[in-house]
């Protein structure tokens, strides 16, 4: 019979997830509607987010606190505001 991962490696994963969803959405979402895009612009933090969601669900399966740091520096890259904040137009803010 094939083993199961154990509850921590397993909730681990879950976490990520039920994150990557969210960020993939958020993402498809800003490049839907134009005028958020080119006020956003680059979107370095959109463009990683998932790629690193999914990274950290692999990792879980690896050690969990491996994935948890993944999860953290997604949550660390959020918090760093954009430098393009001023130039967006009246009508997104």
């Amino acid at each position: 019979m094939p083993r199961s991962p154990p509850p921590v490696r397993r909730r681990a994963a879950d976490a990520g997830a039920r994150l990557a969803p969210v960020t993939i959405s958020d993402y498809s979402y800003q490049r839907a509607v134009s005028p958020l895009a080119q006020a956003i612009g680059r979107d370095f933090e959109g463009k990683v987010s998932p790629v690193l969601y999914v990274a950290g669900i692999l990792l879980a399966f690896i050690d969990p606190r491996i994935a948890c740091a993944t999860y953290l520096l997604v949550a660390l890259l959020w918090l760093v505001p954009y430098r393009r904040m001023k130039e967006w137009p009246a009508a997104l803010i």
